[in-house]
């Protein structure tokens, strides 16, 4: 299955335009409203930005492996043998729901609306590499519910890979309740199904309780 794009339409720019605060739009993924630079314009305009603001080069796969399993993933493992396994994964889990209430809270705190459909819209304009880093499908969408069926995540495969697949969920997919709930005590969050657990698919369910 490929990675569906979820196209953003000129109508959902205009609402997002009049219902984010200025400087907020670009925060929630929607630059890819615009249209791009030419290929040749980018990269004379890449050659001219610092080292560090210059395309790496790499696939999304490649970032994420650089990112988690050179090291990242093998810190923790380690870890969690020195302090013990149940008492890591705890505390990891704890951290992680309070650090996605904070996050959550950072991003609604100027938002003017905080309803279902300016939920969706949110998770529907995720930008690269973000949204490429799972392989999805909506299979329900309502006034009242959204769900999303994964067929295969890049997080789920390198913890796994690495004898980690606690860790993944604690750090990963523990706290996404928290998260989403502070958004709007109306969104009701579940996971029935999860790699991190050994499911074959991880599905996400929100209900909006009216």
């Amino acid at each position: 299955m490929n990675l569906e794009t979820l196209n953003i339409l000129p109508t959902r720019r205009e609402f997002l335009k009049n219902a984010l605060p200025a400087g907020t739009l670009l925060c929630f993924g929607c630059s890819n409203l615009f249209a791009a630079a030419s290929t040749a314009d980018k990269q004379k305009a890449d050659t001219e930005k610092h080292p560090f603001k210059r395309d790496s080069g790499m696939t999304v796969e490649e970032a994420y492996q650089f990112a988690y399993q050179h090291g990242h993933i093998s810190l923790l493992n380690n870890l969690a043998k020195e302090i013990g396994r149940d008492k890591f994964v705890s505390l990891l889990k704890r951290i992680a729901k309070e650090e996605a209430a904070r996050l959550m809270n950072s991003i609604v705190q100027n938002m003017r609306k905080r309803d279902f459909f300016m939920f969706k819209t949110m998770w529907k304009s995720q930008r690269p590499p973000y949204n490429l880093a799972k392989v999805y499908e909506i299979t329900e969408e309502t006034d009242t519910v959204f769900e999303i069926k994964y067929s295969e995540c890049l997080y789920a495969r390198m913890f796994l890979e690495d004898k980690a697949g606690d860790i993944g969920y604690a750090t990963q997919c523990y706290s996404s309740d928290v998260f989403f709930e502070t958004f709007n005590s109306k969104l009701k969050y579940s996971n029935p199904k999860n790699f991190m657990l050994g499911d074959n698919i991880c599905i996400e369910r929100f209900d909006w309780e009216a």
